[in-house]
């Protein structure tokens, strides 16, 4: 037997259409859930996406900069071993150089044709030197001279001619040094003793037209200043006959040695043909 109320309810069409209806709310919700899950799971994968696509970013600008860090240490080391090669090139030209020095200094000394040219260029050297200071003195002196004999003024020819008397004593003892110097660059030896007293007569008549009126006249200042260019021109002629014995000897002893190893030398190539 049915309930009359029950007739109702199961007539009612909201109740018959419930199942449905709640299906479909479950639906939706589930359709709504999938929709939302979807959602966010895709601003997930996206923000994902977006740190992967910086981090790659960062990762890339970290790799630049140790690129950039390594070419820089890289230049940086390539210029210091470029300087450094230079500085060994330019050590070793230099050291080449002394070493070619050192070679052509053992060479003229060793050697007796070196020693001749050295002797030769020590003595031209020593002789423009002492014919400088030789030139100087006559032309002082020559001065000194002229200032002594003549008080008449420039009218005076005297006055002119005065300077010709300090030339007529030290030209010859200039002639005296060329003949040494050229003796000794030939090798020649020769007996000095007359030149040496030529070269003191001379000597002591340039002291005495540069002294003897001073001293006469009592001003011994005077004297001693007129005098002192004399003394050292004596000097300088003094010098120069002993250099030029000194550089004689040697001169000739080397080209005696010369001469020897020219032969020992002839010998040797003559026995070995």
């Amino acid at each position: 037997m049915e309930l009359p109320g029950m007739t109702i309810m199961s007539q009612s069409p909201l109740l018959a259409d419930a199942p449905s209806s709640i299906a479909d709310l479950v639906k939706r919700i589930n359709d709504d859930a999938d929709a939302s899950v979807s959602a966010r799971l895709g601003q997930a994968a996206a923000n994902l996406a977006d740190q992967r696509i910086m981090l790659a970013e960062e990762l890339c600008a970290r790799q630049l900069s140790i690129a950039t860090i390594a070419a820089r240490t890289a230049a940086e080391a390539a210029g210091e071993a470029s300087r450094t090669k230079a500085q060994i090139a330019r050590a070793d030209a230099e050291a080449q150089r002394w070493e070619a020095k050192a070679l052509a200094d053992e060479k003229r000394i060793t050697s007796p044709y070196g020693k001749v040219a050295l002797a030769k260029k020590i003595s031209t050297r020593i002789d423009y030197a002492l014919y400088g200071m030789v030139a100087v003195g006559i032309g002082i002196s020559a001065l000194n001279i002229q200032r002594t004999v003549t008080t008449h003024g420039t009218a005076d020819p005297l006055t002119w001619l005065a300077f010709g008397m300090e030339a007529m004593v030290t030209v010859p003892i200039v002639v005296t040094m060329v003949v040494a110097s050229l003796g000794m660059r030939l090798g020649k030896s020769f007996n000095r003793k007359p030149f040496a007293i030529i070269e003191a007569l001379l000597l002591v008549a340039a002291v005495a037209l540069n002294v003897l009126p001073h001293a006469l006249a009592g001003d011994l200042l005077a004297a001693i200043q007129f005098g002192s260019v004399p003394a050292l021109l004596a000097v300088s002629v003094a010098l120069h006959g002993f250099v030029s014995s000194l550089l004689s000897t040697w001169t000739r002893e080397a080209a005696v040695e010369a001469s020897r190893e020219r032969e020992i030398t002839q010998l040797s190539e003559a026995l070995a043909a």
